[in-house]
């Protein structure tokens, strides 16, 4: 997580057009903002590109680009040929305020030349239409909370950014509207030897199934094909669960007396997101 002004990420090495997406592209990112500068190219969210040290040319062009207006309008920008820039913003403007925390996605399209710009997993606006396609783009690098490192001194994000997310093609509403639901929450309460613990789970998906498991071994991480598993194996099940229309869940585990200072670690799986929930790391008092 990138959470505060005068940080970025600066992803260089990665190898020649790696992350130079030139058509179907989709970026999904969760931010909030502390504030909005109001210059044409601020509060850039990433981007991909470089400076045009000596002059433009195709191998120094951006491929992509995310950005919010300080009218709320979401931004994406790219260049083609020697350096010939394209910008499309969203036709409606985002009600966000500062120092709340929001999903903000883009999709572009190269059969339909369509950017569709998305905020908390609704369509912003219309679709934008496009008349280039990026080219070029070999030198770049990607970007987090800036443009290139050149423009850190006034084209930062004054925020934080969590979760970033590059696709090489075009995810669907439906898609994008699963990406914009907050991870799965998991918290532990009254972990003492003899009493009854209880572990809440938030933000699943309504009626859903949530798994939870634990280790007496160690955090991980264990790979799964829903991400890194904080757990070490083996590991063991509780009850599963069945979230409430809000998302919620809770589970009552009675603890044996001879428990005390035992350590475990246990995490949730939202089976129909799919996703994984924060792992807790546990002592048993």
């Amino acid at each position: 997580m990138l959470d505060g002004d005068d940080d970025f990420v600066e992803a260089g090495a990665i190898g020649d057009y790696n992350l130079s997406l030139n058509a179907d592209l989709s970026i999904s990112v969760f931010a909030s903002y502390r504030s909005l500068a109001g210059g044409t190219w601020d509060n850039n969210l990433l981007s991909y590109g470089t400076s045009d040290y000596y002059t433009q040319d195709e191998e120094t062009n951006y491929s992509y680009s995310l950005g919010l207006s300080s009218s709320g309008s979401l931004t994406s920008f790219w260049e083609h040929g020697n350096g010939s820039n394209v910008s499309v913003t969203s036709t409606a403007a985002a009600q966000v305020t500062a120092g709340q925390t929001h999903h903000y996605a883009m999709t572009r399209d190269a059969k339909s030349m369509t950017v569709r710009f998305y905020v908390d997993g609704q369509q912003l606006g219309q679709p934008v239409s496009f008349d280039q396609l990026p080219t070029g783009g070999g030198r770049g690098m990607l970007y987090l909370g800036s443009w290139d490192i050149d423009d850190l001194s006034y084209f930062e994000w004054d925020g934080s950014l969590d979760d970033v997310r590059i696709y090489n093609h075009v995810l669907d509403a439906a898609e994008i509207a699963a990406l914009s639901r907050p991870s799965p929450g998991l918290a532990a309460a009254n972990f003492l030897a003899g009493q009854t613990a209880t572990l809440v789970l938030s933000n699943g998906t309504p009626g859903g199934s949530l798994v939870l498991a634990y280790s007496l071994s160690g955090p991980g991480p264990l790979p799964t094909p829903f991400g890194a598993l904080g757990l070490s194996p083996p590991l063991a099940l509780l009850p599963a669960l069945t979230a409430s229309p809000g998302g919620g869940a809770q589970l009552s585990v009675p603890l044996p007396a001879a428990a005390q200072g035992l350590a475990l670690w246990i995490q949730a799986l939202d089976v129909a997101a799919p996703a994984l929930s924060n792992p807790l790391a546990l002592v048993i008092g």
